[in-house]
């Protein structure tokens, strides 16, 4: 049986941590190789906070890029897996405006599994939920970028538990 990877990086040293490097080492040692075709099985070896890193970071980029709409078509297979990093780092207000933003697109259905049919979703909407959805992209935005609004997030859930992101 195969040993599960340990996704830990090496503790930066005391006083030199350069915190938005530090997010990316971690992000990028659970992100699935392209060779990897169940994604979320992969990252299911994580952590809790490495999970809730990866996939809260790979929703803001893609949000960030093209709202909401940009990460549910290609990336909403994780919306339950960012539901719920949103919950572990205690993001509550990026949590209300996600969940509001799902609903919209999938009308209070499940978050379907094939890519199309969440597309489907998002060209179906009425001109009045595309309105809708602006107004939440704008709420998780809050003035700069998911990512960014990230940030204070992910520092104070790796400084509370540092044994979930660090070799020892």
């Amino acid at each position: 049986m195969a040993d599960r990877p340990d996704f830990r990086v090496p503790r930066p040293p005391a006083g030199a941590v350069d915190y938005d490097q530090l997010f990316c080492d971690i992000t990028e040692a659970i992100w699935p190789p392209d060779r990897v075709t169940d994604k979320l099985a992969h990252i299911a070896q994580g952590t809790p906070g490495q999970r809730a890193l990866f996939v809260t970071t790979l929703f803001a980029r893609l949000v960030d890029n093209g709202g909401l709409a940009g990460f549910f078509g290609p990336g909403g297979f994780y919306s339950g897996h960012v539901a719920e990093g949103l919950r572990t780092l205690g993001a509550q207000d990026l949590l209300e405006a996600f969940v509001e933003g799902l609903n919209l697109l999938t009308r209070g259905e499940d978050v379907p599994r094939d890519d199309e049919a969440r597309q489907g979703l998002i060209y179906s909407l009425s001109g009045r939920a595309t309105a809708a959805l602006d107004s939440i992209d704008r709420k998780l935005y809050g003035g700069s970028s998911v990512e960014e609004r990230l940030y204070p997030y992910f520092k104070r859930y790796v400084d509370a538990h540092p044994q979930e992101f660090f070799q020892e």
